[in-house]
Order: structure tokens, then C-alpha cells, then sequence
């Protein structure tokens, strides 16, 4: 009796091809993401105003601090 991989397991070398490409997929999205993140900044107020934060997500460093 000869066993069987479930459907999609397998394939040979076509099914290597589209893991490649579906891994290289991934890889774009991810360098994309990344980019998205290091143009973002954030600030935080707390104290109607009082204490204000500006972090940039990229240099992980506190731009302005407002006390």
C-alpha cells in the first residue's frame, strides 16, 4: 500500500516554486511595513496638555519632551 500526503503537501518542484515565490511575497510586505513604521512618529499628551512626547518609531528616541 503505498501512503498519500494530503492535498497540497508534496508536488515537487512546481509546488517549491510557488513557496519561493510566496516567501518572497512575504519579504516584500515586511520590507514595506518596516518603511511605513520609520516614517511614523507618535505623541503622547497627558495633563491637558502639560507633558507632551514625540517619539519617531524608526530612532526609538524621544524628539521633544514639553514639561
Amino acid at each position: 500500500m503505498k501512503a498519500r500526503l494530503p492535498q497540497g503537501m508534496g508536488g515537487g518542484p512546481q509546488n517549491m516554486q510557488n513557496m519561493l515565490r510566496q516567501a518572497q511575497k512575504m519579504q516584500e510586505n515586511l520590507e514595506n511595513k518596516k518603511a511605513e513604521l520609520e516614517e511614523k512618529e507618535y505623541v503622547v499628551t497627558s495633563g491637558g496638555g502639560m507633558v507632551e512626547i514625540k517619539l519617531s518609531v524608526s530612532t526609538l528616541k524621544l524628539l521633544t519632551r514639553k514639561m
